[in-house]
């Protein structure tokens, strides 16, 4: 144990040459051979661990290993390692409630996340809850980003395992839930070999059900068109244009703010679906309405041509009785 010199008090030093140049700083803790050994100044700081915050400064700093944060010279830092390293094994900053793992990440339970969590590889064997707390710019809980892959290699986003190897319809790879508890879409198994992305159609859950007013009239008004995007000059699509779409059926089209790069309209091409089945179901009609026509009027033609034959005989007949 090491007497704390005068200008500090309320501070624990233990092991040889610990806090041994602490000039001024109050309820410090060090603990073992050579923490703190050149600090002269700080405040709050706890050390553990041979060579602990060697040459550190600062205060209200946590390192715990050998070496661990021996050269930090901030405050409100915590280094968990065995050696010293910038890129401690866990790193920490207690001002801005942050914890980061340079490295993999295992639990068997549940882990609750309210606030940011940053990491290499996670591998968590239970239930994940993050909480989105306070204000921002961004209204997204969870960001997945990767832009490691340069020279247009795959930059892969979220690969979701889930579900069973053999004939399975109900496990789901991803739910849609709204925060009352409400189940609104998912993305499910179908077989061993696809996977279905239903939205809810159940008819438990719909009212005022009654036939579509939209039909054939408002699909023959819809423009089809060949476009590049801006970004992708030279790759011809085709499809739609949201804001002329809008005009003739809104319900496939969301409405964008001001921003097309952060908010952009877009289209629901799925959501034409029923549309376009009832174009085709009132086509169908006038086409079978044209077909009994066309058959009424093969049956009519075959009638006048049996009486035209019927009165070429007859003629026949007169002329020859004439004749004799």
């Amino acid at each position: 144990l090491v007497e704390l010199p005068s200008s500090g008090a309320n501070s624990t030093l233990y092991g040889q040459n610990a806090g041994v140049n602490i000039s001024t700083g109050n309820n410090n803790t060090f603990i073992g051979k050579n923490t703190g050994q050149n600090t002269t100044t700080g405040a709050n700081n706890t050390y553990i661990g041979r060579g602990a915050g060697l040459n550190a400064t600062g205060s209200f700093n946590v390192f715990i290993g050998q070496g661990a944060g021996a050269n930090e010279t901030g405050s409100s830092k915590l280094y968990i390692d065995v050696q010293d390293t910038s890129i401690p094994l866990i790193y920490g900053e207690f001002d801005n409630n942050l914890v980061r793992i340079n490295g993999s990440f295992n639990t068997t339970g549940n882990t609750t996340i309210d606030g940011t969590l940053s990491a290499g590889s996670t591998t968590i064997n239970g239930n994940i809850q993050v909480n989105r707390n306070g204000s921002g710019t961004s209204f997204y809980p969870f960001i997945f980003q990767n832009s490691q892959n340069p020279n247009n290699a795959r930059a892969n986003g979220i690969r979701i395992v889930a579900g069973q190897n053999s004939e399975n319809s109900g496990s789901r790879f991803l739910a849609c839930i709204t925060p009352d508890g409400d189940e609104i879409g998912t993305i499910r198994q179908n077989g061993n070999s696809t996977v279905n992305f239903d939205t809810n159609s159940d008819i438990r859950l719909k009212t005022n059900i009654e036939p579509t007013q939209f039909g054939l009239a408002d699909v023959l008004q819809i423009e089809v068109k060949d476009y590049d995007f801006k970004s992708e000059l030279g790759r011809t699509r085709t499809g739609f244009i949201a804001q002329q779409l809008y005009e003739h059926y809104p319900e496939a089209v969301t409405v964008g703010g001001d921003d097309p790069k952060t908010d952009a309209w877009g289209v629901d091409y799925g959501k034409l679906t029923p549309v376009l089945v009832k174009a085709i179901q009132e086509q169908q009609a006038i086409i079978e309405a044209q077909q009994t026509e066309i058959t009424r009027l093969k049956i009519l033609e075959l009638e006048v041509a049996q009486i035209k034959a019927m009165l070429q005989a007859s003629t026949s007949v007169e002329t020859a009785k004439a004749e004799r």
